[in-house]
């Protein structure tokens, strides 16, 4: 298996962006205006898709 940064990159980006996606979310429910919905649920899906990407993508540099 080789490593390929611009894969490692994008995947970093990807779950960057669906992490501050969830911190906002999170803000939001603490400040009350923000519920637990199907928004929110969606926002960890997606979170835990993009962190499986990016740890698959970094795995070539792990042994």
């Amino acid at each position: 298996m080789r490593f390929d940064v611009d894969e490692f990159r994008t995947a970093y980006k990807a779950w960057k962006a669906a992490t501050e996606r969830y911190d906002d979310h999170i803000e939001k429910l603490i400040a009350g205006s923000a519920t637990m919905d199907a928004e929110m649920l969606a926002i960890i899906d997606d979170l835990k898709i993009k962190h499986a990407a990016f740890m698959d993508a970094g795995k070539p540099m792990v042994r």
